[in-house]
């Protein structure tokens, strides 16, 4: 199972910092993301077809967040299409997640 790092790689949203030896099953952080119980917004895709940094850049207000966008809504690109709702994890519950690690 996962054990933090004594070093954070490149920034704190990097999802490398949380993965152990690169197996993405293997994440405490990809638990967390991915519980049901947590509290999500909808985000309809008025804009932005198949590009997930940009929605990550409207919705987060940051490119960084565009790896935990795809992972937490189980989306792939192709699917980013006009019209379809996403349900986003809010920027604070992930900033929650990722200082109680």
């Amino acid at each position: 199972m996962y054990t933090r790092s004594k070093k954070i790689i490149e920034n704190k949203l990097e999802l490398g910092n949380y993965i152990e030896n690169y197996d993405l099953y293997n994440s405490l952080f990809l638990r967390e993301i991915l519980n049901p119980s947590l509290s999500r917004v909808e985000y309809k895709i008025n804009n932005y077809e198949l590009r997930p940094d940009l929605i990550s850049l409207d919705f987060y207000g940051s490119t960084d967040y565009t790896a935990i966008l795809i992972i937490s809504t189980g989306v792939k690109v192709e699917e980013l299409i006009k019209g379809k709702t996403l349900y986003l994890l809010p920027k604070d519950i992930i900033d929650t997640i990722i200082n109680s690690l």
